[in-house]
């Protein structure tokens, strides 16, 4: 049932979240590049999506380190999944890579708040 909750609230949380963040370049309130944000907000969308997964397991066990461990393990993917993408930014020789970059990060942490906070409401 908890993961239930998680995919029913927070994956549709995390889509609009990234669909305003979108907007705000698509209306030019950040000058980046429309392109360069489309791309990186679906890897984080991708990324967060792909989390879904192991923090099942986590919530399955009973055990009381069984949600810790899957806690852990899923911010170190998604935070080494972030790192390759920024890393594929840098081998592709993006333009704007440091706007891009800071762009990417800034929204990685704030979904990565939202998830930390909405996974630890869900499981106390």
């Amino acid at each position: 049932m908890k993961i239930k909750s998680y995919t029913t609230r927070f994956v549709p949380l995390v889509v609009l979240l990234l669909v305003v963040h979108i907007l705000l370049v698509y209306l030019n309130v950040f000058p980046f590049n429309f392109r360069l944000t489309l791309i990186s907000d679906f890897a984080l969308l991708f990324i967060f999506s792909l989390g879904v997964p192991i923090v099942s397991v986590g919530l399955k066990k009973k055990e009381e380190g069984g949600f810790v461990g899957s806690f852990l393990i899923l911010t170190t993917v998604q935070m080494l999944s972030a790192l390759s993408v920024l890393g594929a930014f840098v081998y592709t020789q993006v333009p704007q890579f440091r706007e891009i970059s800071l762009q990417l990060i800034s929204v990685f942490i704030i979904l990565l708040i939202v998830q930390s906070i909405f996974l630890i409401k869900l499981v106390k």
